[in-house]
């Protein structure tokens, strides 16, 4: 999978209604814009921060992180209710076999 390496961030736009994301690239930028006064930018905030987060899960395939995040969540919750070593064991391992297509 191919997307733009790097951290991405936001750059405010000239008005309340639109926003950038940029990243260093030939093309370094995304613009976000919506009718309602400052939409734009939290929404490229939130943008930035979902695949920055993913970015740092997996820098490989950060969209299987994306795809994954509810069972990730689930894994997490299960685990830190389990009380056997083995259950907690085996859910993190379906979850890291998931995101990164590996056996841990």
């Amino acid at each position: 999978m191919s997307y733009t390496k790097g951290e991405w961030k936001v750059k405010e736009g000239a008005d309340e209604n639109n926003a950038f994301i940029v990243f260093d690239d030939p093309e370094p930028e995304i613009a976000v814009w919506t009718p309602n006064d400052n939409e734009a930018l939290a929404n490229a905030r939130l943008i930035v921060a979902a695949v920055n987060g993913c970015i740092s899960v997996n820098p490989d395939n950060p969209l299987a992180v994306a795809e994954d995040i509810k069972d990730m969540y689930e894994t997490l919750r299960l685990t830190t209710k389990a009380s056997d070593e083995e259950i907690i064991e085996e859910s993190i391992q379906n979850w890291h076999n998931r995101i990164f297509g590996e056996e841990k």
